[in-house]
């Protein structure tokens, strides 16, 4: 399933962002997120990869789409820890931060906070509340009733016919 235009002006902006986020932040408490985001990215790039190879590597592989937004969620989720731990723990034990890096560290809490809510509406939109397809329903139902009288049958067959002709004038 595609996902909505909302969701995907979402993860641009957190495309978007985050370079800008990570150039602009010369903190030494940034190399946590840092090496997060790489391994993450390089999951996800490969896996790409290898869809684009073929369409039965992307069937094959289609199981990974769940663990590769689930381990984009914990990158969040780290990433908003490192944010918090920075924050809170300035200015004991000799761990002290300049003006910049303070608002570094709240703008990277509010950031990954924001991620949080990025990926877990696309988690939730792509694997939870999964929409079915109206086609693929009524396939479904016809293959449920087959065994069932041929009147049944015929007015599923109506339904799918009806909704085809509908979809291509809808295209049209």
């Amino acid at each position: 399933m595609k996902p909505t235009i909302m969701t995907q002006t979402r993860l641009k902006t957190h495309h978007a962002s985050s370079p800008r986020y990570a150039i602009a932040t010369n903190c030494h408490f940034q190399h946590n997120p840092v090496v997060m985001n790489l391994f993450v990215h390089a999951v996800m790039f490969n896996y790409f990869a290898l869809v684009a190879i073929h369409p039965m590597i992307k069937s094959a592989l289609s199981f990974t789409r769940i663990f590769i937004t689930g381990i984009q969620l914990v990158q969040m989720f780290g990433g908003t820890y490192n944010q918090w731990f920075v924050v809170t723990q300035a200015g004991t034990g000799g761990y002290d931060h300049t003006v910049s890096q303070w608002y570094t560290a709240y703008f990277g809490l509010i950031m990954y906070a924001i991620y949080i809510i990025i990926f877990g509406n696309f988690f939730c939109e792509q694997y939870i509340f999964k929409k079915v397809d109206t086609l693929t329903k009524y396939e479904s139902e016809l293959k449920l009733k087959k065994a069932n009288s041929s009147l049944e049958i015929k007015a599923i067959e109506d339904k799918i016919e009806k909704y085809k002709s509908f979809k291509d004038k809808k295209k049209n």
